[in-house]
């Protein structure tokens, strides 16, 4: 909430998240990745609008092709540089919990272990972000109606864009605006 809470957000109580979950995926490291940055945009300044987290399902080592990281570059308002060879290695263990500013440039090893080196990895951003997936299309119905109001806010069914100006005015809406099923939102 320190770094993706937007203060004016004023539809949802201060002390709950108006983040959303981006993007989410499981990988295990193959070949060598590029640094590279997830923000989209290298911009400097002490504020972000994306952050990772890795939960760690793999221990990660040199030899499977652990993280790479660069301190501080994420204040460097500049895209990678991909011939860098000073990095520093993230070593994890199965079950930590690893989170980065999406500008931070970032890559992994090549896995020359043979063995794999699996993590989930999600992707939060301020509400006003364009997803990386579309998370409200998606959601079963089923799953859905197990949600809590702030679950619902965090995959973004409170920051759905309307459809028309006839709709809504704004973008952003609070728990009154959750509505009872998935299709309703898309009607």
């Amino acid at each position: 909430m320190e770094f993706l809470n937007d203060p004016y957000y004023r539809f949802l109580p201060p002390e709950v998240p108006n983040y959303v979950l981006s993007y989410f995926n499981a990988r295990s490291s193959g070949n060598k990745l590029d640094l590279h940055i997830d923000s989209h945009i290298p911009v400097p300044g002490p504020r972000t609008w994306s952050m990772q987290m890795a939960y760690v399902l793999e221990d990660q080592a040199e030899d499977n092709g652990c993280t790479t990281v660069v301190p501080g570059s994420h204040l460097a308002g500049t895209f990678t540089d991909r011939d860098l060879n000073k990095m520093e290695r993230v070593y994890a263990k199965a079950g930590d919990i690893v989170f980065w500013d999406s500008r931070l440039w970032h890559g992994t090893l090549e896995n020359v272990s043979g063995r794999s080196r699996w993590a989930l990895i999600a992707t939060f951003t301020s509400w006003w972000v364009k997803p990386s997936m579309d998370a409200t299309r998606s959601l079963p119905e089923e799953i859905y109606q197990e949600l809590s109001n702030a679950q619902k806010v965090l995959l973004g069914f409170c920051s759905i864009p309307p459809k028309d100006e006839t709709k809504r005015i704004n973008t952003k809406t609070g728990y009154e605006a959750l509505l009872p099923t998935v299709k309703e939102y898309y009607q």
